[in-house]
């Protein structure tokens, strides 16, 4: 998590670990579609360089429990399906938007 000074938002910060350009521009693209979505269910803010180059984009810090995590627990059926439902409506929203998401990893 990182603070913007003065604080006005709690953020996450994805980065690429080293300084491959085709993972880099990967990140540049994701982060720049995913930017223009307006969904409460997608939460990138920004995009930028590290000093030292590397790509990063920020997001909306949700506080909770990951959602493997979550899972890897007995869960009752219809909160399974609440969760089900909210991802399934960001999901549909970017579709809606020509936005296709070819990974999902539950972190």
């Amino acid at each position: 998590m990182v603070r913007a000074f003065p604080p006005t938002r709690h953020s996450a910060v994805a980065a690429v670990r080293s300084a491959d350009a085709g993972i880099e521009a990967r990140l540049r693209r994701e982060a720049q579609v995913l930017a223009r979505l307006e969904h409460r269910g997608i939460a990138v803010h920004d995009i930028g360089a590290l000093p030292d180059g590397r790509v990063f984009y920020t997001m909306k810090w949700v506080q909770g429990e990951r959602l493997d995590a979550r899972l890897s627990r007995p869960v009752p059926l219809p909160e399974r399906l609440r969760l089900f439902l909210r991802i399934a409506d960001a999901v549909a929203f970017a579709h809606a938007q020509g936005v296709v998401h070819f990974l999902f990893t539950g972190r």
